[in-house]
């Protein structure tokens, strides 16, 4: 992956696809901080890192404000001297259509999704631009393609993550910087686990999300991780202002007959 040595951040660190993705940048020799509100989270995710031989540091971090994320690049530029990725894995689903969606839930939505993915950006982009490199990886999610029952609030939040992606890919090119995002589908997260359990039967639900993919399964964090690493390398070069979709085929065009 070329990826050794590296400098990371991620936010959304503490579980699912940003703890993920912490795991496996640190297996291939990246030094991560590891970002969460949730700071104990955070803090465990650091710490398995480093048994396991890696090393990462943990911030308790709120991406909705100024403060708290340019301090959170900070304390990368202080520990290691300079920020080399940025993946915004921080996120909050809520599944409403809209008559139905609260103006604070609205907000919530939009501030972590998206205000949330612009303020890591704002403040890690000036030190990549020093260095002359830097790649970073939003998540946005298939349904940012497609539209979704009950969604509106999510995929408007995630289309505006892959547009902002592809802006600031246009904009920051010449300073040697990548941006790129994942665009994932049913994955198998703790997020998507609480929305199973509060449903009528859970066990159906689940079912159902996982064959509403060609491919017939629910995604893994793990995958994803996977793919924002490959992203992430020099293997990638040449890409930027990309939107890489993860989906099983969730989000193919027509209609299944057979």
């Amino acid at each position: 992956m070329n990826i050794q040595g590296d400098r990371a951040v991620v936010t959304g660190g503490a579980q699912g696809i940003g703890a993920a993705t912490a795991r496996l940048l640190a297996q291939y020799g990246v030094r991560v901080l590891v970002a969460d509100i949730n700071q104990l989270g955070a803090e465990a995710v650091a710490e398995e890192i480093g048994e396991a031989g890696g090393e990462a540091i943990s911030v308790q971090t709120d991406v909705t404000f100024s403060g708290p994320c340019a301090g959170m690049v900070d304390a990368a530029v202080t520990a290691w001297g300079g920020v080399d990725i940025l993946v915004n894995c921080a996120g909050v689903l809520e599944r409403l259509p809209v008559p139905d969606t609260s103006e604070d839930a609205w907000d919530r939505v939009m501030d972590v999704n998206v205000k949330g993915t612009f303020l890591p950006c704002k403040f890690a982009i000036p030190v990549m631009a020093r260095q002359g490199r830097g790649s970073i990886v939003n998540l946005a999610s298939g349904a940012a393609l497609v539209g979704n029952p009950n969604l509106a609030a999510y995929s408007a939040s995630k289309g505006a993550v892959l547009l902002l992606t592809k802006c600031m890919a246009a904009d920051h090119a010449r300073d040697g910087i990548r941006v790129n995002c994942v665009c994932p589908g049913n994955i198998d997260t703790e997020m998507n686990r609480a929305f199973f359990r509060a449903s009528a039967d859970p066990g159906r639900a689940r079912e159902a999300a996982a064959s509403a993919a060609p491919l017939g399964r629910l995604g893994t964090a793990e995958e994803v991780a996977a793919q924002i690493a490959f992203l992430c390398s020099d293997a990638c070069a040449f890409m930027t202002g990309a939107a890489i979709v993860l989906d099983g085929g969730l989000t193919l065009p027509g209609i299944r007959v057979a």
